[in-house]
């Protein structure tokens, strides 16, 4: 009998800070957030060692491919060189962030496992979200032009309220 996910036998239980409910247009303007005060990594600076270019954006890729396979119970694709045709378990998924993603310490990869783990689809929903913030910002802009205020727009925006992201869509980008 196939388990869930919050059923899975290597699965910790899930911290009570992680069990509210989020959103994509909760975790989009959090991704959107970040970038725009600057705690968004940046590319190393010339000559610096490449090791860490692209790794946010490595990191969440990896968090996608894991929350889906995770739980869907998916086979891992031919082709990967990992693993292929077994399908992700917790410890694939620790190995896989392990290659994948950096020099992250063993707590923060169970922690992150953890947290995929509890929270189903948490990963797409900051993909997600973040697309919908930056695609209303554009429309708001063109929209706008020399007027555009951003911190107007990210206060009206918030003042909305949490809502799906078709909807918040919409009231982003109405005229």
């Amino acid at each position: 009998m196939r388990r869930g996910h919050l059923e899975h036998r290597d699965a910790q239980p899930v911290p009570a800070d992680l069990q509210r409910a989020v959103s994509g247009g909760v975790r989009g303007v959090g991704a959107v957030r970040r970038a725009a005060d600057g705690r968004a990594r940046p590319l190393p600076r010339p000559g610096a060692p490449v090791r860490d270019a692209g790794r946010g954006q490595r990191f969440r890729a990896a968090r996608i491919v894991l929350d889906i396979g995770l739980h869907l119970e998916l086979p891992i694709p031919a082709g990967t060189g990992f693993h292929e045709g077994e399908r992700w378990t917790p410890a694939l998924a620790r190995e896989f962030l392990r290659a994948h993603t950096g020099p992250e310490t063993d707590a923060m990869i169970a922690f992150e496992i953890d947290r995929y783990l509890g929270r189903p689809a948490q990963a797409i929903a900051y993909k997600l979200g973040e697309r919908v913030w930056l695609e209303a910002r554009e429309t708001a802009r063109r929209r706008d032009g020399a007027a555009f205020d951003l911190k107007a727009f990210h206060r009206d925006a918030l003042d909305l309220g949490p809502m799906g992201l078709d909807l918040l869509r919409a009231e982003l980008t109405r005229p």
